[in-house]
């Protein structure tokens, strides 16, 4: 036996015992779990907004571990929606959710660019396109996406405004040489950047944030949208869109074909390992699982949380 934190019902979520995964098959691996991320996307598994939200299921997406003694990343293929994922000591994974590591690499590092880090990646590099030229407007630049895609847009050689709407996380953005930008609204974000030509808008908190920023960027601006914390609707004036060729795309990870995801995953794996990208991030044991999650609802989290086995 061994515990896992599985969700019971939509909403409702347990630390149980269950049994230890059987014999792996052909087409599967037996993973020993070392750490695994909690992410807004397993929230949304949770509440059954993702995937069938009556299966009784152990969550996590994404973390990292070990086969047969030898470190690996592993994430997708269904972990922690169709199937039981990685908040467990071990899990039983499609071999396609699986890679392999150098023997070095930080697992708990590893642990944290599954979803965070491809999307931030997938953003700035395969959707908007961020070049030296560009000046980036990360909203919620503190969150685990966030603060990924900031870093990784500075690398471009592009001006990068890493907004939240915390001062004490401001001073953490500051310590990362990111041009920190403090607003706590929609209204008071585009006041503060009307005059800065802001080309690239990277959201994960949807709400009314682009609705306000359309009068103010830059025209033929871009804007990525991948998350909705601050709210899943919002009233857009088209004609500013259209008239200033304003350009929307939305990301998830079910809609990303299969050849930009692995992409995508080998950037971000690679930024985070060899240090271009620094992830903070705290481990909580498996048992504070329920902790994690209340304290994710609450955006009381700087950088990623990893649940330790």
């Amino acid at each position: 036996m061994m515990k896992a934190l599985r969700r019971m019902s939509p909403g409702r979520l347990e630390v149980q015992d269950v049994s230890a995964p059987g014999a792996a098959s052909a087409e599967e691996v037996l993973v020993d779990m070392a750490f695994a991320s909690v992410n807004p996307f397993d929230a949304q598994v949770l509440r059954g907004e993702i995937g069938d939200g009556s299966l009784v299921i152990t969550l996590g997406a994404e973390g990292s571990g070990t086969v047969e003694g030898r470190p690996v990343q592993v994430s997708g293929a269904g972990l922690g929606v169709v199937r039981d994922g990685t908040f467990a000591p071990q899990v039983l994974a499609p071999r396609a959710a699986v890679r392999p590591l150098a023997d070095d690499a930080d697992l708990a590092l590893a642990a944290t660019a599954g979803i965070a880090g491809k999307t931030a990646w997938r953003a700035i590099h395969q959707l908007a396109g961020v070049r030296a030229d560009d000046t980036v407007l990360v909203l919620g630049a503190s969150g685990g996406v966030g603060t990924f895609a900031a870093q990784l847009a500075r690398t471009t050689g592009a001006r990068v405004l890493a907004h939240t709407g915390n001062t004490e996380k401001a001073d953490r953005l500051g310590e990362l040489g990111l041009d920190a930008l403090v607003a706590d609204d929609p209204g008071a974000v585009a006041q503060a950047v009307a005059d800065l030509g802001v080309s690239v808008v990277l959201d994960p908190l949807g709400g009314d944030y682009v609705a306000a920023l359309l009068p103010v960027v830059a025209p033929a601006a871009r804007v990525v949208t991948y998350g909705i914390l601050a709210g899943r609707t919002t009233t857009l004036d088209l004609g500013t869109l259209y008239g200033k060729g304003i350009s929307i795309v939305g990301t998830s990870g079910g809609t990303t074909p299969p050849e930009d995801a692995n992409a995508a995953l080998e950037g971000a794996l690679a930024a985070v390992l060899d240090g271009s990208v620094v992830v903070d991030h705290e481990v909580l044991p498996l048992a504070e699982g329920t902790a994690a999650f209340e304290r994710l609802a609450e955006r009381s989290v700087n950088g990623k949380l990893l649940l330790g086995m």
